[in-house]
């Protein structure tokens, strides 16, 4: 593809036509796989790229070879087996351990989460555990509503100065640190909605909304409140809605919901969720004693076809499980990751997700807004739950259960859990994000390389095929923000199945995330897409929605067709 629109450099230009002769030439030899795009290959070599292994193909067969040394006794038929989804574009791994595994680079676990208690020693603990947890790959959250509020007595006398300032620190070591050698760290900070402090913490994020990433903890008092219609939960409510408006921050984790929605051995061993993650999928245990940590990777739903008949969801779960056993391996006496090996230890939580939904729907003709859409997604995620657990049991049976297991026939508390795939999506292939749709059928991605030009891979091909693929026609749907509506070379059947994002009614967006969770161990990042015009109405009914929703445990973000990005996004939970 070319780059000859307004604002595109000639030498960006020349640079992608020379990534596009190194990917094709790569792709002869055997060292890219054959769906790899361009973009991918760029970004693959610029982050991922590990010394002088043969491209894609290097890193897929150390990775491969890596994890299957954990299954003593049949290590080379595992090994073909991991190496096989990789390389067909099944299994996606999460990007630390598709950057770090079987490499001196960091760790290869995506998610970390820290319960922060109210004491200096807590504080500075914390902050420290939390700068070396992301020196070493790890994406970062802590849950701050326990510190007592500012002007509170404390026990050496004097008054307390809050959550907020701890907050602040946190945030400021974040940005100095980088995130496994990757791109500086992010850190998630939760703060209760119903904290004497909670307005001190919006007006810092209004200030200063940079590498300030706050989420906000609702319990089930806060949505009783506003549905009596108390006048305090209603004025923070709309604050709320206001600063993810202006920010596109302010994530919502509904904890009742997340704690009602435990497994058993959670409710049994009083493992309570305190937070999330920086991108909302994650509902595990943190406490003084331990940092959660959870290993992600996802299945590409575009190869759908492929997937339902196969072992591919196990041999998936085997794979993140394996992933465990490396990293419990590996961080054994590494500063600072002591209260998080342990929790892996225990419990082996993973997270398999998905990416690629949009995609297959596209290939199929089948339109996102459709019945036939929510039946797939149903039917993709129940699948998965099966299967994983189906893998799950079997390894319990190999290797024994671990101690907050035992007595329950699994070898990990947890199983899935659907993280965003900002990065992860790119590489296999440029499929849409998880259980995203597309927001565009050309539109510009920020990556960790910069901004990158997509189009989805099956509107690409209906370019193609339809013979409208030129320069002219991407400058057309570029000035129509991504949409393809108004073009007279698609039917109208066709219209449906390439609404973009904002297109898209977000109800439908909901409803999916509601019925896919009883198929969900953990949560789901959910995201919604919003123009311009009433959308401050739209985005309070949205989240009214979700507040009401039983099956809703958290809300991510907002994108907006004016631009808001998500510049702090976790890079590790890009799975």
């Amino acid at each position: 593809m070319s780059f000859k629109e307004s604002g595109i450099s000639e030498e960006k230009i020349q640079m992608f036509e020379q990534l596009s002769a190194e990917r094709k030439h790569l792709q002869e030899i055997g060292h890219l796989p054959p769906w790899y795009i361009t973009q991918g290959w760029q970004l693959f070599k610029e982050k991922y790229q590990y010394k002088d292994e043969p491209a894609v193909l290097g890193r897929h067969r150390t990775i491969a070879k890596t994890l299957a040394q954990y299954m003593v006794g049949e290590e080379a038929k595992w090994e073909e087996l991991f190496f096989n989804e990789l390389w067909n574009g099944i299994l996606s791994p999460a990007t630390p351990a598709l950057s770090n595994t079987g490499t001196d680079r960091g760790m290869s676990v995506s998610c970390s989460g820290q319960f922060v208690g109210d004491s200096v020693v807590s504080f500075y603990d914390g902050l420290k555990e939390m700068a070396l947890l992301s020196k070493n790959g790890f994406g970062t959250s802590a849950d701050f509503s326990s510190i007592r509020p500012r002007g509170a007595p404390i026990t050496a006398g004097g008054e307390a100065s809050g959550p907020v300032p701890v907050m602040e620190d946190f945030f400021t070591c974040a940005s100095k640190i980088s995130q496994g050698g990757n791109r500086r760290g992010a850190v998630a900070g939760y703060l209760d909605i119903e904290h004497p402090d909670w307005d001190e913490a919006v007006d810092l994020l209004m200030r200063d909304p940079d590498g300030k990433n706050f989420g906000w903890t609702v319990r089930d008092s806060f949505i009783e409140a506003l549905k009596n219609g108390d006048p305090e939960a209603n004025r923070k409510f709309t604050r709320a809605l206001y600063v993810k408006l202006v920010t596109g921050k302010g994530y919502f984790f509904f904890i009742d919901k997340a704690n009602r929605h435990r497994p058993q051995m959670y409710k049994d061993h009083g493992l309570d969720i305190k937070a999330t993650n920086l991108c909302t999928e994650i509902m595990l245990h943190s406490s003084e004693e331990y940092t959660y940590s959870c290993i992600l990777a996802s299945m590409n739903l575009a190869n759908w076809d492929k997937i339902k008949d196969s072992d591919s969801v196990f041999i998936a779960t085997v794979f993140l499980d394996c992933l465990c056993e490396d990293f419990i391996r590996n961080s054994k006496g590494v500063p600072g990751l002591e209260k998080v090996r342990e929790f892996t230890i225990k419990g082996r939580a993973i997270g398999l997700g998905a990416m690629g939904f949009h995609t297959y729907l596209q290939s199929k003709g089948i339109p996102f807004a459709s019945l036939e859409a929510q039946f797939l997604s149903n039917e993709m995620a129940k699948h998965i739950s099966e299967e994983s657990l189906r893998a799950s049991k079997w390894l319990a049976e190999k290797f024994g259960e671990p101690e907050w297991c035992k007595g329950y026939g699994v070898r990990n508390t947890h199983r899935t859990a659907y993280a965003p795939t900002k990065s992860t999506a790119l590489l296999m292939g440029g499929v849409s994000e998880s259980w995203s749709p597309d927001p565009g059928m050309v539109f510009d991605m920020a990556s960790a390389v910069g901004e990158l030009r997509r189009i989805p891979p099956v509107f690409y091909e209906k370019m193609k095929e339809k013979g409208v693929y030129s320069e002219e026609t991407i400058r057309d749907i570029i000035n129509h923000i991504g949409s393809v509506q108004h073009v007279d070379w698609l039917t109208p059947e066709e219209k449906q199945v390439f609404m973009n994002a904002y297109e898209i009614e977000q109800k439908i967006i909901l409803r999916h995330a509601s019925q896919r969770q009883k198929y969900t161990c953990q949560g789901q990042s959910l995201n919604f897409f919003v123009a311009e015009e009433g959308s401050e109405d739209q985005i309070a009914e949205l989240i009214t929605m979700a507040f009401l929703d039983e099956n809703i445990l958290s809300q991510y973000y907002f994108y907006s067709k004016s631009g808001v990005v998500v510049p702090d996004e976790c890079l590790s939970c890009s799975a």
